[in-house]
């Protein structure tokens, strides 16, 4: 595991108070898996149900609230699934989830199976 910056999407308003996704530079602590990433923010120190498995190209949370060795083992579990993680943006992502590839469906099942 390291300690550093790490970028993920987050749900901000614009002026207008329209909602809209946004990627943020985060503190924390972070482990690369592939193209996926385990990590935690440096404000969530305490809690060992804190970690998340993020898409590292889009920054996009594919899993949250886990602990350390669920989160590790999903995030190994994802990495055959080269298609869905090729994506780069955050949009691509939600697209290929709201089409529901055979891919994705299997994605899902893995993330199911391993909460």
């Amino acid at each position: 595991m390291k300690k550093g910056y790490y970028f993920v999407v987050t749900e901000d308003t614009d002026k207008e108070g329209k909602p809209f996704h946004n990627l943020v530079l985060t503190e924390g602590t972070f482990q690369n898996y592939g193209k996926l990433m385990v990590h935690r923010g440096s404000h969530r120190t305490g809690n060992p149900c804190a970690w998340k498995v993020s898409h590292i190209q889009s920054g996009a949370c594919i899993a949250g609230n886990l602990l350390l060795d669920k989160a590790r083992n999903l995030a190994k579990a994802l990495q055959k699934f080269n298609d869905t993680w090729n994506l780069n943006t955050y949009g691509e992502l939600c697209d290929a989830v709201h089409n529901g590839t055979e891919e994705m469906d299997m994605v899902k099942a893995v993330i199911t199976a391993h909460r």
